[in-house]
């Protein structure tokens, strides 16, 4: 009986740290991260109301394919007042436009006039499914269906769930005679629990970047004699030297918070115009890529456009990111947990408790 009450123990801190994390990343990006309560019974049988689905992030370079499961939020028509929209894709292309369409209801998005095609740049996330059948956990997101105050604010509440579960969790079944003992054992691992929730705010925060940004890649050929199409897109076929100039993608920050991009490439042939912005809250940005063809040959260049939470100068982070783009997720990522790492160690007696605890694992 008890190692059935530390399974589910387990399990529900993995829930409640799963929530916790999605609410502060779609806190922070303005839409949905990780997971997204089903609101509706338009996927039923597949998915119903209250059901929490797992997802994974789309780019404009992600190949979609007939029959996903995916998560998008239409500018225009009805459905652009209920907010992100989980249906499936049942036709179209990236070219013309996607048809969607709920697996309950009787005609697709577009036949009912709900929305017009879906472009790809409307779809957001993709909901991760095993065997045809999407990873979702039932009954969890009521909650936030009960006090979410609008569409656009739900998530707001995800974190204080996933808090009060955690509280429940680490909490319930102690008795106040065990309690004393408990306590004497949780001050002999207070380093160590510090350590442990300064490496999850830090594991938290890089998985916020990583999914806010994206890596794209460019495949040009320079030339002797032409130019031309290169099959795949990129810039194509240019000659030697010719100078062209093209905008990137447009960086967006829908948050409260500001942020900052950073753009890296290692080829030398690519110039930007700006290589690190600083994005106001709900401010737009559209760099410029400037590309000298000087050396002839085939390229796949790699380009990182990196999203930083705004927690420290933009020119800081776009000087470590044009040293290595992952050194600058990493040094962005300490600073939430620095508090959680330097605290011990200003500590006499939670520094004198680890100190012994290291010493014991290492000489026994």
């Amino acid at each position: 009986m008890r190692s059935v009450r530390v399974v589910v123990k387990g399990v529900l801190l993995v829930i409640a740290l799963l929530l916790m994390v999605a609410g502060t990343g779609t806190f922070l990006r303005h839409k949905p991260f990780l997971l997204e309560v089903e609101r509706t019974n338009s996927m039923y049988p597949l998915l119903q109301r209250g059901y929490v689905v797992l997802l994974v992030p789309v780019t404009l370079h992600t190949q979609l394919h007939i029959g996903e499961i995916i998560m998008y939020h239409p500018p225009v028509g009805p459905l652009s007042k209920e907010g992100f929209i989980v249906h499936r894709l049942v036709g179209g292309n990236a070219r013309m436009g996607y048809i969607t369409k709920g697996d309950h209801n009787l005609l697709s998005d577009q036949a009912a006039m709900q929305a017009p095609p879906v472009q790809p740049a409307w779809i957001v996330n993709r909901v991760v499914t095993i065997g045809g059948r999407p990873l979702a956990i039932p009954l969890v997101g009521y909650p936030t269906l009960w006090l979410q105050s609008g569409a656009a604010k739900r998530f707001y509440f995800v974190p204080i769930i996933g808090a009060l579960v955690a509280i429940i969790v680490s909490t319930g079944g102690i008795r106040k005679r065990e309690r004393h003992r408990r306590s004497r054992r949780l001050r002999r691992y207070q380093g160590s629990i510090f350590l442990l929730s300064g490496l999850t705010l830090m594991l938290m925060m890089a998985a916020i970047i990583i999914n806010s940004s994206q890596t794209d890649e460019i495949p040009y050929v320079v030339s002797l004699h032409q130019n031309g199409v290169l099959n795949g897109g990129g810039v194509g076929i240019v000659r030697k030297g010719t100078v062209i100039h093209r905008p990137l993608a447009t960086l967006n920050n829908f948050s409260d918070y500001p942020s900052v991009a950073t753009i890296t490439a290692e080829d030398p042939q690519l110039v930007f115009s700006e290589t690190q912005v600083w994005l106001p809250p709900h401010a737009t940005a559209t760099p410029t890529l400037t590309l000298d063809a000087k050396h002839l040959g085939f390229y796949k260049s790699i380009v990182h456009i990196g999203i930083f939470p705004g927690i420290l100068p933009a020119s800081w982070i776009g000087w470590i990111a044009h040293r290595n783009y992952w050194l600058a997720v990493v040094a962005v990522s300490c600073i939430p947990g620095l508090p959680f790492f330097i605290f011990p160690l200003l500590h006499s007696r939670i520094r004198r408790n680890s100190m012994q605890r290291v010493r014991r694992l290492i000489f026994g």
